[in-house]
């Protein structure tokens, strides 16, 4: 059983001690705490100019990903469902933090919405709680704590999402689309924006009060939850920058893009790929992929139609 005394520690410090402890018990795979060399793991540009990058991660094949205990299907995200030396730390009472056992960076956790009795909490952000609390999360370490590469993601069903089982993902790492500015098209309390000249069609909101971000960042979901004929799937990735929050929300049209141009990229598009950082398991997986066709496969996986419109709505 792990032990971290939550009220002295901060929580980049309890999520390094729980990655090491989930080392020893061997859940987790150890190739970000020791270094990449060895693991297999290794990055490649995409571009000349580097504005995006592919990693190239044999333990990110979709088959090694969930772990359950021996005799138990269904969902790995369920507590009675995992290994016994699976652990975490309570977040309150309706989340845990457990680490990710093939991560894709440092740092790398799940933060899970706990089944109830009666619940099994599906992989949709359904009321503007969940945003707020992942707004506190990324303020603790981001702003609070100084750690200001820490990324938390959200992948909807149908948009990359491992598990149809609530969660958000943490990590640790600086995401390409962060070196891309932000046209801002208002200046009141809470600025809406988009992202420029990026392949994709992302919408930022940006504020300092956090009622206040995580209202029109729920407005904008529960649209896409609801507004049009079919449910339009979405990724999220909560940042702090200068002192703010900041929320990046890119509608999506497909999961893969090669479901609608099979010479696109065959692979599901999760936050990660769409802030411009494909993660790929096997060598001969990159060989194809050129500027050309990342640009374009970011485009197919964005619903650019709905994006606009969900622009000129908030």
């Amino acid at each position: 059983m792990l032990t971290i005394n939550q009220s002295v520690d901060l929580l980049s410090e309890q999520i390094e001690a729980l990655i090491d402890q989930q080392i020893e018990a061997g859940i987790v795979h150890d190739y970000f705490k020791s270094g990449v060399n060895g693991s297999g793991i290794h990055y490649l540009n995409i571009d000349p100019n580097n504005e995006f990058i592919c990693q190239v991660n044999p333990k990110r094949d979709p088959a090694k990903r969930g772990l359950l205990k021996t005799g138990k299907k269904g969902c790995f995200l369920c507590e009675e469902n995992m290994p016994d030396e699976e652990d975490g730390i309570r977040l309150g009472s309706d989340w845990k933090l457990y680490p990710n056992p093939r991560p894709y960076e440092r740092n790398h956790t799940v933060l899970v919405k706990l089944k109830k009795e009666g619940y099994h909490p599906f992989q949709l952000i359904s009321n503007k709680e969940d945003i707020l609390k992942a707004l506190e999360i990324i303020w603790k370490l981001a702003h609070v704590e100084g750690r200001g590469d820490y990324n938390l993601t959200f992948n909807s069903t149908n948009a990359g999402a491992s598990s149809r089982h609530f969660h958000f993902q943490l990590f640790e790492c600086h995401l390409p689309i962060m070196d891309f500015g932000v046209a801002v098209m208002n200046y009141a309390k809470v600025r809406i924006g988009e992202v420029k000249d990026y392949p994709a069609g992302v919408l930022v909101i940006e504020g300092r009060d956090k009622e206040d971000v995580a209202s029109k960042t729920w407005e904008a979901i529960d649209r896409l939850n609801t507004y049009w004929k079919d449910f339009v799937p979405y990724v999220l990735l909560f940042k702090v920058v200068d002192g703010q929050f900041r929320v990046y929300i890119f509608p999506r049209a497909a999961e893969s893009p090669a479901e609608l141009n099979p010479e696109l990229i065959n692979t599901k598009f999760g936050v990660c790929e769409m802030s411009g950082m494909t993660i790929v398991y096997k060598d001969d997986m990159v060989e194809d992929i050129s500027l050309d066709i990342f640009t374009e496969s970011l485009k197919a996986a964005s619903n650019l139609a709905v994006f606009r419109q969900l622009k000129s709505m908030l």
